[in-house]
This record gives structure tokens, sequence and C-alpha cells, in this order.
């Protein structure tokens, strides 16, 4: 890992990604936005949670920029995150609501609400494809939103 890659992880913090996270979220369980901001403080606690949506956003940040170098790209990270703003909520299409279920499952599970029932599902080989497909989509949204 590079050191700028470590600088663009340690501008996307667990805090940073939950306030990021947490509209979205918000939208996919029918929640309150404080609700899910505070489920989510706990389950981006989950190493395989947090580095999941921390790798998905610079894949897309590196797809989105691919003229920018890594030191370019996180210097534009570094000057969009000293703006303050509202972070809006990943439209969810159709086609995708299965990735971004298996992607809340995970996230359901480190807060403490989730059920095993559905943990289950994870464990599967098309469970662990949705969860991939969920961070692929969570992480280019993440990335645009920072972008924007």
């Amino acid at each position: 890992m590079t050191l700028l890659r470590t600088r663009f992880l340690a501008l996307l913090t667990r805090s940073q990604l939950t306030e990021m996270m947490a509209p979205t979220y918000a939208k996919l369980k029918n929640i309150d936005p404080n609700e899910a901001y505070t489920r989510l403080e706990g389950s981006l606690r989950q190493l395989p949670l947090i580095e999941g949506l921390q790798k998905a956003t610079w894949d897309a940040l590196a797809d989105i920029k691919e003229d920018l170098n890594e030191e370019a790209l996180v210097e534009l990270v570094a000057k969009k995150l000293g703006k303050p703003r509202r972070f809006k909520p990943a439209t969810i299409k159709t086609n995708d609501e299965g990735a971004w279920i298996a992607l809340s499952v995970l996230m359901d599970q480190g807060a403490g609400v989730g059920n095993g029932e559905a943990m289950d599902l994870l464990d599967t080989a098309g469970g662990q494809k949705l969860l991939k497909s969920g961070f692929g989509l969570a992480g280019r949204h993440l990335a645009k939103e920072l972008l924007r």
C-alpha cells in the first residue's frame, strides 16, 4: 500500500464513512437518518465492512478520475472533505436491490440488529457475489458524493 493510499484511508475514517453512508442506510432500512447514523457508528467497527467500503471507494475514484495520479486524487478528496456538506442517499435501482440488501445485512449484523438467517445467506457463494457487488455500488456512490 502506498503512502498516498494510506493518507486516503486516514481521510475516509469510520466517522466520515458513517456520515456519508447514513442517508443510504436510512433509505434501505426505511428508518430515521439519525437512527441510521447511530447503527452505522457501531457497524463500521467491523473491519470487513470499513475496509470494503474504503477499498471500493478508492477503486471507484480511480476509475472515475483515471486522468489523475494518486497524489492528485488524494489531494482532491482532502479538499472536498474539507468543505461542509450534506451527503445524499444512493439511487437504488431495481436490478441492484439484492446487492444493496446484502450490504445492509452486513451493516445490520455489525449494529446488532441483524438476524442469523440473513447472515447465513452471505456465507453462500451467491451471497458473497451480491455482497461484492454491493460494495462496488456503495463505493461508486461514495466516490460520486466525494467528487460533487
